[in-house]
């Protein structure tokens, strides 16, 4: 998956190297390529395909586009595989030099730390990625040593199972009060429901209870001028992380911080329908007028959230906060008595779009009929 690597370039953007700026493409609409690769030299770009098995198709899409926007270029001087299928990249083009394994037991989503995070580590430079791994290795060895009572993965787990299968929660907003920090809700999305998003156990038995929640979220302090207002007065119960690098103790800064611990402690505590009224008093509101409006301000509280704090937002740190978010969904996936590491429903959706993308044009096929509409508009709009 390009979401880890993505995420980190972003989040690590002040560690990046301006002289080799490093672009993302994943999406098989071919507009996300084209927006990418305008104003880049041909003769002075390099393409990373990451694909474990050479043959996602979004992959293979944007591949190909690139390899015609390259014209008669040496391939192999543009190219570079991260892949475990060398006769498939061989015969896109790409020289087995250039082709970098992965292990075969590393999921898209959990990939990040092997040569799939080489665009990562040409964008920030290996000290930095480095000190990611480092991040990451501190947060496994943790994992691996520390009392459940302390064990911070193993804590977020059960905070995480409470709300889902004790309060009734179905959604975990995530939301990190740093700009550079904007796409880990992204990340974490399919972190934790492509992960965990399952309904059968590992012994093929029905779950049971609810998993993986739906995740979501934005940077902060935007967030608070979208959102917040459900947080505060919906009818939904919305557990949320906020993730606060603490950073110096310039005005700014000190103004960020202070606006996510403002959110936690007034979520928790709320505002009853008579304090609400004295304060409406205390503005010059009538006894009438108060009255009136104080329900509209309450605020019933009691809404969970955690805050994770780190010093600074640096490779290290966001190296464990990262392998902290993964260990959390393994130990949910064990209580769950799920398998965290496969995506099979993901697959199913992939064969649906395999059986329709050849009868786009027929129509041709046997579907049912919802889609067979959908295919004859299709055609409808093309043909007008």
């Amino acid at each position: 998956s390009d979401l880890g690597p993505r995420m980190a370039a972003r989040a690590l953007g002040e560690y990046a190297d301006p002289k080799l700026p490093v672009r993302f493409v994943a999406n098989i609409d071919p507009a996300e390529f084209s927006d990418t690769v305008r104003g880049l030299d041909p003769a002075r770009t390099l393409f990373i395909v990451s694909s474990k098995t050479f043959t996602t198709q979004e992959t293979l899409a944007n591949a190909r586009a690139a390899r015609t926007w390259l014209g008669s270029a040496d391939l192999a001087r543009h190219f570079i595989a991260v892949s475990n299928n060398v006769a498939a990249a061989q015969a896109f083009g790409i020289p087995a030099g250039n082709c970098l394994a992965m292990p075969e037991w590393v999921g898209g989503r959990f990939s990040m730390w092997s040569a799939i995070g080489l665009p990562l580590a040409c964008a920030i430079g290996m000290d930095d990625f480095d000190e990611l791994l480092a991040g990451a290795r501190e947060m496994d060895e943790h994992f691996l040593a520390a009392p459940y009572a302390e064990n911070l993965p193993v804590l977020m787990a059960l905070v995480g199972l409470w709300n889902i299968d004790f309060l009734g929660a179905e959604s975990l907003a995530v939301i990190p009060y740093a700009h550079r920090l904007g796409l880990l809700p992204a990340y974490l999305q399919q972190l934790e429901m492509e992960s965990n998003g399952k309904r059968v156990t590992l012994d093929n038995a029905d779950v049971g209870c609810a998993t993986a929640p739906i995740l979501w979220g934005m940077a902060g302090s935007v967030g608070q001028h979208a959102f917040h207002q459900l947080f505060y007065q919906g009818t939904r119960l919305t557990p949320i992380d906020f993730i606060v690098p603490v950073g110096d103790a310039s005005p700014e800064q000190e103004a960020l911080v202070a606006n996510a611990l403002a959110q936690s402690a007034a979520l928790m505590k709320g505002k009853s329908t008579e304090e609400a009224r004295s304060q409406l008093l205390a503005s010059g509101k009538t006894e009438a007028e108060a009255s009136r409006l104080a329900p509209h301000l309450a605020c019933p509280g009691n809404q969970p959230s955690t805050t994770i704090l780190m010093p600074k937002l640096t490779p290290r740190a966001l190296g464990s906060l990262i392998a902290l978010y993964e260990h959390k969904v393994a130990v949910q996936g064990c209580l769950w008595g799920i398998n965290s590491f496969d995506q099979w429903g993901v697959e199913h959706g992939k064969q649906m779009a395999r059986e329709i993308l050849p009868q786009m044009l027929t129509g041709k096929g046997d579907f049912d009929v919802s889609t067979a509409g959908l295919l004859a508009a299709i055609r409808t709009m093309r043909n007008a």
